[in-house]
């Protein structure tokens, strides 16, 4: 079988990757035991989609997080849904839209448009820009993004109904969760792949967003999310969430 390339934005923060769809899709992998290379790249404009992740297999460009999976899933004979009931596919997929199409971009206004965080997030997707060019392309691509999110709709709202939805979001996946080791009960599914990649990029970075605070706040999710990196990249998180490691500790016991 031909060998995967994975082109993503590189490792940041102590993270596989400062994207959740590249972080997701390098879970798929690892996980499913397909060799692949990771290719670093700071110009998602090389993508069909112009965005990050994409993929080299078989002399094609592949983009996007679920594409990807999707081809993938068909050409190694792979199904992490199998176990699924019909109900539980279902409720799978409205989870991951509601990440993926809803809480995607409340992240993405967090850091890119809150000065004390987009001051972090220069640092890490703009470090292959010329510095004579790089001012310029920083503020084009802010204000782009900027645009989108107005269009998209989640910035018609204020920066605190913004936060709130968030946090609702992150709710309803805690409460979806419950006492399950994954969500997809005794082994990981795809929502696993996306749902970790998301904690993750919202716990572990260095910006103080009121979602962190939420999340660092509901000892379910930092616990899932350390047992997941863990079982998912060999990471250990602990040492990043010293005082939740404290509190999941005295409420197990």
């Amino acid at each position: 079988m031909a060998k995967v390339e994975l082109v993503q934005f590189r490792s940041a923060w102590g993270l596989p990757n400062p994207s959740p769809f590249c972080m997701k899709v390098e879970a798929f992998l690892r996980y499913n035991g397909i060799e692949h290379e990771v290719i670093v790249s700071g110009d998602p404009r090389t993508s069909p989609t112009k965005k990050l992740s994409m993929i080299r297999y078989k002399g094609e460009v592949i983009a996007d997080s679920g594409e990807i999976i999707r081809r993938l899933s068909k050409d190694f004979q792979l199904d992490m849904n199998a176990h699924l009931s019909v109900v539980e596919k279902a409720e799978h997929l409205a989870m991951l839209h509601m990440l993926e199409s809803h809480l995607y971009f409340i992240a993405v206004y967090s850091r890119w448009l809150v000065p004390e965080s987009w001051e972090q997030v220069k640092k890490v997707f703009f470090w292959k820009n010329p510095n004579f060019f790089q001012k310029w392309i920083i503020n084009k691509v802010q204000k782009n993004t900027e645009s989108n999110l107005y269009a998209q709709g989640i910035l018609r709202y204020p920066k605190e109904r913004i936060f709130e939805m968030g946090a609702e979001d992150l709710s309803a996946l805690c409460a979806y969760l419950g006492d399950k080791t994954w969500f997809g009960n005794e082994k990981p599914a795809i929502l696993d792949l996306s749902a970790i990649s998301f904690l993750a990029n919202v716990l572990v970075p260095p910006m103080n967003s009121p979602m962190k605070r939420y999340v660092r706040s509901q000892p379910t999710l930092v616990s899932y999310t350390r047992r997941s990196m863990q079982s998912l990249f060999g990471m250990d998180l602990s040492a990043s969430l010293p005082g939740n490691h404290e509190q999941s500790q005295k409420q197990a016991g």
